[in-house]
């Protein structure tokens, strides 16, 4: 054999494996519907006389953390021992007697960054998290530092919302389970354009609910007001890669002409959430 033929066949060779082995990645956008709740494109609005309940799902696996904000001119309390994520009927407490180890770092700087993150956490996320925020409400900085301090925090039975402000609650992770039809191949692996399942709310694989309990005065003895949140997928949709990852630019702070190029998901929504999968081919 010819070194031209030897080649040739050792490049097909490469090739043919290639393609055999070939990995694809796509997205399942869960689109989310709910009743009594004001859905706009940064979040969902529960509001009564009482306080305000702001929802942004938008992340993989989908973010059940909420904004409650004080309306009245007195401190509410939020019971955690009676308020709980319920998935498929299955509720999850959000109090359960856990501690937790945080490290706090002694630089301006580092507070700065956590705290501006904290707000973009709560209206934008996840676009830009330079910190890291757990179920428990833990902030995490990850700027360079000189010195640093452990505290262990107990979990809270109730969180008090001073008068005419809001807290960030930390809150679940609302699914991380991809839904595959095992006898529609092209829903499971769109090639052209996505696919989609549609549900309506009797038949939905997933329904979730967030339910909250305060009162206005400090004592476990009051009976408190519930809000019941309630949620349902009304949609999946699988995309490929390329057909939600798109490339953007935005113009810097520092320089006039910095342009900084980035990659965004489109469809983005707050009453949307996405997981990803892969299939080899």
């Amino acid at each position: 054999m010819n070194t031209k033929n030897y080649l040739f066949f050792t490049t097909a060779a490469i090739l043919l494996f290639m393609c055999q082995s070939c990995t694809k990645k796509f997205y399942q956008v869960y689109d989310v519907e709910t009743v009594n709740l004001k859905c706009e494109n940064k979040k969902i609005l529960f509001e009564n006389n009482d306080c305000e309940i702001i929802y942004n799902f938008w992340g993989k696996s989908g973010n059940l953390s909420f904004i409650f904000k004080n309306k009245t001119d007195e401190d509410i309390y939020i019971d955690m021992t009676r308020s709980f994520f319920i998935r498929n009927g299955f509720a999850y407490n959000y109090y359960n007697e856990k501690e937790y180890t945080s490290s706090i770092a002694g630089s301006v700087t580092t507070f700065a960054s956590s705290a501006l993150s904290l707000q973009q956490y709560a209206y934008e996320l996840p676009f830009w998290i330079p910190t890291t925020i757990t179920r428990s409400g833990q902030i995490t900085a990850g700027n360079s530092i000189n010195h640093s301090k452990s505290i262990t925090t107990k979990e809270s039975k109730q969180i008090c919302v001073p008068a005419k402000s809001a807290k960030c609650i930390a809150g679940f992770k609302i699914s991380d389970y991809v839904y595959l039809d095992c006898d529609n191949k092209k829903f499971n692996m769109p090639s052209k354009a996505p696919n989609t399942l549609t549900y309506t709310e009797s038949n939905t694989p997933l329904n979730f609910r967030n339910r909250i309990v305060y009162c206005f005065a400090d004592n476990d003895n009051t009976d408190g007001i519930t809000i019941d949140n309630n949620f349902w997928v009304k949609s999946l949709t699988n995309y490929r890669y390329s057909d939600i990852v798109v490339k953007g630019t935005s113009k810097g702070c520092l320089q006039k002409a910095q342009s900084i190029p980035y990659k965004y998901m489109k469809h983005k929504a707050a009453n949307r959430f996405y997981n990803t999968y892969e299939v080899t081919q």
